[in-house]
């Protein structure tokens, strides 16, 4: 028997409120409408709850399950293959401040982790794009060595069964547009997402 709302279309008091991962930044609120909301995300979604405590919380999309026991909310895990004690994710009832103190901290982390990624992702970039023009600094001076020239167009040295069998770019830069003369320096890059490599011959 589902038991969603009381006669008064609010759920019992022992459901209602936030509730605080154990061990974990994530805190879930429990509406008197019974709308269970993950406040990290915004996602939200009803509770359909039975008389023994447990529940389906139906949210973006999909239901999960759990179960109120204890004074614990315990929420099927949806880690493919975890082992049975991480089967559930375990929240305790915690005061508003507190909550608000959890988000707030995990929002900072989810900035941080963020700007970390961010940046590694740009060095990453910047190292890979670097490669690129080494090798192609290398290919066109070995091929104006070898033909006595001061020049070369990129097609003369990238290719099947030439100097550099490829030069694949990294995050959608041109190399079509550089300069291979001899001497000729810097190299400037610029990716798609505005990485600006410059490299000195």
């Amino acid at each position: 028997m589902l038991i969603v709302a009381s006669a008064q279309g609010e759920v019992s008091d022992a459901y209602r409120g936030d509730w605080l991962l154990v061990n974990g930044a994530v805190v879930l609120h429990v509406d008197d409408d019974g709308t269970m909301t993950l406040r990290n995300s915004g996602d939200k979604g009803r509770l359909s709850l039975n008389k023994d405590g447990t529940f389906t919380w139906e949210v973006t999309g999909h239901a999960r399950s759990g179960r109120f026991s204890d004074g614990r909310l315990l929420l099927k895990s949806e880690e493919e293959g975890a082992p049975k004690w991480m089967a559930y994710l375990e929240f305790r009832r915690g005061e508003k401040e507190l909550a608000d103190e959890l988000i707030q901290f995990a929002t900072r982390q989810q900035t941080e982790a963020a700007t970390k990624m961010a940046t590694a992702r740009r060095k990453y970039i910047e190292i890979m794009i670097l490669n690129n023009l080494r090798q192609l600094d290398g290919a066109a001076l070995q091929f104006c060595l070898e033909n006595r020239v001061k020049t070369v167009k990129l097609d003369q040295i990238v290719g099947p069964g030439k100097l550099l069998k490829q030069l694949t770019p990294v995050d959608g830069e041109d190399y079509s547009k550089l300069d291979l003369t001899d001497g000729v320096t810097p190299w400037k890059v610029v990716s798609a997402s505005g990485v600006t490599v410059t490299f000195d011959r």
